[in-house]
Parts: structure tokens; C-alpha cells; sequence
């Protein structure tokens, strides 16, 4: 246990440390957001009824810059390596790392998704409920996102598969965290089944994308 509260600690420090900026992800987010308003209309109405979609996939762009080859630096390093000789469980392993990304790295973009919501008009009353539903659908993007890159050869990042793996594992978050948040055309029934599906996608995903991270990267350790 003292152990994993360890590493756990370590990988905080490495996600503010490495990998550039800690807010990249964040700025990636409120840029695409900006970009709305030019592409579509300056409609505050048209914004304010789309804001909900706009928010989701802004927050998933954001996500998918924090997770690009989140295991390259350790399977480089020998990290990993040294994990596996001692039987350490990688799928833990890949667990604390993820959870520490998100906290880290992931929340400044949850705070991105709540500013674009100011910016869209989003109703103050339901801050709370949306905050909630991002900081599910937020985390899920990373589970997700590091189980695809943990089947990436190397780790490497900037590479295209990603995101040919992760986009369609992610439209499921999207279409219920979009539905959970939806101002227009969602009644209370639709929206609570939506945030329903949301936490059970949650539950699925906590322990099979660290078990399939696992099992990934042992395999690529093998063939090293």
C-alpha cells in the first residue's frame, strides 16, 4: 500500500512536470470553444441551445491532448520494465497513472468547460449538475484515452491511431454527456437516464481500461 501512495505521488509530480504545459490541454479546450461562435453564428440564443455539445466536444479534443503517449516516457525509460520484473501489477500501475493525469492535467479543462459554458450563457442554476457530469465525462476521455494508448507501439505521440481508436470508443460519453447537459428538446426523464449511463459507463470502464492497459503494455515489454 505504502507503495502505490508512493508511485501515486510520483506520477503527480511527473504530470505537472513532464510533458509541456499542464494547462496545453486547457488552452487546446477554450480555443476550440472561441472557434464556435466564428464558424456557426454570434447568436447568443443559437449558442446558448448548442452549448451543451459544444462544451462535450470541446472537453474530449482537450482530453485527447492529455493523453497522447501518456506510457511512452516509462516504457523508454524502463519504468515499466522495472515494474514487471518485480510482478508488479501493470494494470495498477497504468490505474494511479491515469488518475494522476486527470487530476493533474484534466480538471484545468473541466474549469475550460465551465468557463465556454459562462461564455455560452449556460444556465448558473445547473453549474452543479454540469460540473458533475464533465468531471465523470472527463475522466472516462482518460480511461479510455489511455487504454488506446497503451495499444500504440511504443507509446509514441502525435500518432494518428489514437485517435482512430479512441474517437469511436468516446461517442457513447459524448451522445449521454451531451443529452445529461442538453438544454433543448432533454425532459428531466431523458436526462437522468443520460447521467444513468454516463455512471455506469463510468463503472465499466474504472476497471477494464487499467486491466487491458495491463495487459498491452506487458505484451510490448515482451517484445522489447
Amino acid at each position: 500500500m505504502i507503495f502505490w501512495k508512493c508511485y501515486f505521488l510520483r506520477q503527480l509530480k511527473l504530470a505537472y512536470l513532464e510533458g509541456g504545459n499542464c494547462l496545453s490541454g486547457a488552452i487546446q479546450t477554450l480555443l476550440c470553444g472561441i472557434l464556435f461562435p466564428l464558424a456557426l453564428s454570434a447568436s447568443p440564443e443559437l449558442l446558448t441551445r448548442l452549448s451543451s455539445g459544444i462544451i462535450w466536444s470541446c472537453a474530449l479534443l482537450g482530453c485527447l491532448v492529455l493523453i497522447d503517449g501518456i506510457f511512452a516516457e516509462d516504457l523508454k525509460d524502463g519504468s515499466l520494465d522495472y515494474l514487471a520484473s518485480r510482478k508488479t501489477s501493470l494494470s495498477l500501475a497504468a490505474f494511479f497513472k491515469i488518475i494522476a493525469i486527470w487530476s493533474v492535467r484534466g480538471i484545468p479543462i473541466l474549469l475550460a468547460c465551465l468557463l465556454l459554458a459562462v461564455f455560452f450563457n449556460y444556465p448558473i442554476e445547473k453549474f452543479p449538475a454540469l460540473t458533475f457530469n464533465l468531471a465523470i465525462g472527463t475522466l472516462l476521455f482518460c480511461l479510455l484515452g489511455g487504454m488506446s494508448s497503451s495499444f500504440i507501439p511504443y507509446g509514441e505521440k502525435g500518432n494518428s491511431l489514437l485517435a482512430l481508436l479512441l474517437l469511436p470508443l468516446c461517442i457513447p460519453v459524448l451522445i449521454f454527456g451531451s443529452f445529461s447537459s442538453n438544454l433543448v428538446g432533454s425532459t428531466p426523464a431523458l436526462i437522468q437516464i443520460s447521467f444513468e449511463m454516463l455512471l455506469a459507463l463510468l463503472f465499466l470502464a474504472l476497471p477494464l481500461c487499467p486491466l487491458l492497459c495491463g495487459i498491452a503494455l506487458r505484451e510490448q515489454i515482451s517484445q522489447y
